[in-house]
């Protein structure tokens, strides 16, 4: 997960160097490299960032990790 995170991140800067694509559809570029449960899941808690989608996606799958 930190891995595509950080793939994402860097993509999305290089991308958007002006900064001008929707915080709504970054997050949504995000969520689609998941399957769609875990989307579902992550997007339902209205995210504001894409840190904070991040951060969700993170707890997500620790707590699936130790299920």
């Amino acid at each position: 997960m930190d891995d595509y995170a950080n793939k994402f991140q860097k993509l999305q800067w290089k991308t958007d160097v002006a900064g001008r694509i929707s915080v709504a559809n970054i997050i949504w570029q995000f969520l689609i490299g998941f399957n769609l449960t875990m989307a579902s899941m992550i997007y339902a808690t209205a995210l504001a960032t894409l840190q904070a989608a991040i951060d969700i996606a993170k707890q997500y799958e620790a707590r699936f990790m130790m299920t």
